[in-house]
C-alpha cells in the first residue's frame, strides 16, 4: 500500500519529527499558506490566559464579597455610599418579589371569589325553588 504524495506526507516522510515548528513552517510553505510565527502567538496566547485569569479571580473576590453583604456579613467594612448602594438593591429585590407575589396570587383570588359567587348563586337557587 503506497501512501499518497501529499505536502503533509512528504515533509513527514522526508525530514522526520526534529521540530515540529520547522515541519509545521515547512508544510505551510509548501500548501501555499502564510507563515506565522507560532511562539510569538503562544506567548500571546499565554499571556492572554494569564490577563484571563487574573480578571477572573478579581472578578470572584468582588462576587463574594457582594455576596457576604447582600447576606449581611462583613456590613461594618462598608462605607455609607456602599450601604445606600446595598439597601437599594435589597428594596429593589423585594420590590420584585412582592410584585411577583401579586402577579401570582391575584388570578387565584379572582378566581376563588368567582368560585364563592357562583356557590352563592347555586345555594339562594336552590333555597328559591
Amino acid at each position: 500500500m503506497l501512501l499518497q504524495q501529499s505536502p503533509l506526507n512528504i515533509l513527514i516522510c522526508g525530514h522526520g519529527y526534529s521540530s515540529i515548528d520547522r515541519t509545521i513552517a515547512r508544510y505551510r510553505s509548501v500548501a501555499g499558506l502564510p507563515e506565522s510565527s507560532s511562539c510569538s502567538q503562544r506567548s500571546r496566547t499565554a499571556e492572554f490566559w494569564r490577563t484571563e485569569i487574573d480578571e477572573m479571580k478579581k472578578l470572584a473576590d468582588m462576587l463574594e464579597a457582594r455576596n457576604k453583604h447582600i447576606c449581611g456579613e462583613d456590613l461594618p467594612l462598608l462605607d455609607m455610599k456602599d450601604l445606600k448602594q446595598l439597601e437599594r438593591q435589597i428594596k429593589t429585590g423585594v420590590e420584585r418579589v412582592r410584585s411577583r407575589k401579586a402577579c401570582i396570587y391575584a388570578p387565584r383570588r379572582l378566581l376563588a371569589e368567582h368560585i364563592n359567587m357562583l356557590k352563592r348563586k347555586l345555594n339562594d337557587s336552590t333555597t328559591n325553588a
